[in-house]
């Protein structure tokens, strides 16, 4: 089975889109997934419908979207909302779904950061043996020994 990579690009311009579709939140709607009298969407029901058509087909890709509902479900979770519908149902304005997709908007391009590379093993493993350290306590300590133990239990018999 081939895994599909997704460009972060891809799922930029996915959430970008899924923005723009709500039109400064004149297309938004609660409660339902699809209004079909006026076209309102929630975030779940506008990020699941993104498509750009040429003429024929969508140059969306299914994996585009899906990784911009992820990033969109990591966002709502940091509010504190299990489910994108949760979320979106519970917002008391756009403002709140616009953060959101601004938030999986940066969540998405930190996961493309590269990661920097790792220190040298000679870094991390010095050549040089470095000093012992021992405990030096504040008290002087008592040293038993064994024989000390054995004096102390046959006392006790």
């Amino acid at each position: 089975m081939s895994r599909v990579t997704v460009s972060v690009e891809s799922v930029l311009q996915t959430l970008s889109a899924t923005e723009r579709y709500f039109r400064g939140g004149n297309r938004w709607g609660q409660g339902m997934l699809h209004n079909p009298v006026n076209g309102n969407k929630c975030l779940q029901g506008a990020v699941s419908s993104v498509q750009a058509w040429d003429g024929n087909t969508s140059w969306v890709p299914a994996d585009a979207i899906a990784a911009a509902r992820y990033y969109i479900e990591r966002a709502v979770r940091e509010q504190g909302a299990l489910m994108i519908e949760e979320f979106n149902d519970c917002a008391p304005s756009f403002h709140e779904i616009a953060a959101v997709i601004a938030r999986a908007k940066e969540m998405a391009a930190a996961d493309a950061r590269p990661l920097p590379a790792p220190a040298p093993m000679a870094q991390i493993f010095s050549p040089r043996p470095l000093p012992a350290l021992s405990y030096q306590p504040e008290e002087r300590v008592e040293i038993v020994t064994m024989a000390d133990l054995e004096r102390v239990a046959v006392r006790r018999r």
